[in-house]
């Protein structure tokens, strides 16, 4: 949202940096965090449904926020959706 405040090139690298490491951090962690918090023999099945999860909503959420003007919603139902349920035990 505050790339809109970039008036010049110099202005872009410094904005698109941080957030290329933070976005990096981000899927990382996620990885990480999904891999994690299910029994080793369901973690290639948590992690496909991880990225089914994220792939749809990176598809959707353009659109959305364009048309709806609902980024905020989309980027909580990305964030709430993308974390995996543990099983009970």
């Amino acid at each position: 949202m505050l790339l809109i405040l970039a008036k010049n090139y110099v202005a872009v690298v410094v904005y698109v940096i941080p957030f290329g490491f933070a976005d990096g951090m981000m899927i990382t962690s996620l990885i990480i965090e999904s891999i994690e918090s299910v029994e080793e023999s369901q973690r290639a099945s948590a992690f496909g449904f991880i990225m089914l999860v994220g792939g749809i909503v990176g598809i959707t959420s353009p659109p959305l926020a364009g048309s709806l003007g609902l980024i905020n919603i989309c980027c909580v139902l990305m964030i709430s959706l993308s974390h995996p349920i543990k099983p009970s035990e």
